[in-house]
Order: structure tokens, then C-alpha cells, then sequence
């Protein structure tokens, strides 16, 4: 219903404004200030509702909007849809391959706490949904001028 209602980019750069708020203004606070606000039951059971939804909604939005990009309802550049959705996922996996390493990296250097990792990851979706924006605009661009 969401997504009928704002259209697939938007739905999936608000998920992923939702990500990025609930690690960086949920889960991060307390990572920070362990004695001041603590990770109570109800906070962390909050960041994973928040997190656990929003960050599987843009996991599951992914191959709509692929599909868009390669041309949604015009079925000519549909074919196309196999080598786009490949290619995504051939950098999603670089992207989770190289990510444990740095993860590692991250809470090595900041002493075993994971505070630099909530900031990687949240600064990562905070990017991913700029990207989107991007890509959003663009594609608006191209079906306004009718061309690619």
C-alpha cells in the first residue's frame, strides 16, 4: 500500500532515512555514553524493529526499482532487467565482502567498542540514500524528455 500510494524510490529513500536515524539517533547514543543513556530493553528492542524493518524494506525494494531503471512498464529495454539486477548484486557482494573486514578494522581501532561501525554503517545508508535521490532525479529527468 505504501509503496502504491509514494512510489517505489520514495518509499525506499524513506526506509532508508529510517535506517540511518535508527542507528545513528537510536543505537549510537548509547554506544557513546554507556553510563549516561545505557541500552535499555525498550531501546534495543526499538532499534531492532526500526533497523530490522526498514533496512529489509530496501533489501526487498531492490529488484522494483532495478526494473524501473531498465525500463519499468516500457518493454523494450525489460530484457535488460537480468545483466542490471546482476550487476547490482555482483557490487552488493564486494560491498559485503570488504564490509567484515572493515567492521573489524573499525572496532579494533576504537578501542572494542562499536561505535566507529554505527557510524560506518549509518554514514553508508545516509549515502545509499543520496544515490537514490540521484537516481530518482535522473530518472525523472529521462521520462520527462522522453529519451535516455
Amino acid at each position: 500500500m505504501l509503496l502504491k500510494g509514494l512510489g517505489a524510490f520514495n518509499t525506499t529513500i524513506s526506509f532508508s532515512l529510517l535506517a540511518t536515524l535508527s542507528l545513528l539517533a537510536v543505537l549510537l547514543p548509547p554506544i557513546l555514553h554507556p553510563g549516561r543513556t545505557g541500552m535499555s530493553p525498550s531501546r534495543f528492542t526499538a532499534f531492532a524493529v526500526l533497523f530490522g524493518l526498514s533496512s529489509g524494506a530496501v533489501l526487498g525494494l531492490e529488484p522494483v526499482l532495478v526494473s524501473l531503471v531498465c525500463g519499468g512498464t516500457n518493454n523494450n529495454h525489460f530484457g535488460q532487467f537480468g545483466q542490471y539486477f546482476g550487476t547490482l548484486y555482483t557490487l552488493i557482494s564486494l560491498a559485503s565482502i570488504s564490509g567484515i573486514p572493515i567492521g573489524s578494522h573499525l572496532i579494533n581501532a576504537c578501542g572494542g567498542m562499536y561505535w566507529g561501525l554505527a557510524v560506518f554503517v549509518g554514514v553508508s545508508f545516509g549515502v545509499g540514500m543520496l544515490g537514490l535521490l540521484v537516481v530518482r532525479h535522473r530518472s525523472v529527468l529521462v521520462n520527462q524528455t522522453g529519451g535516455g
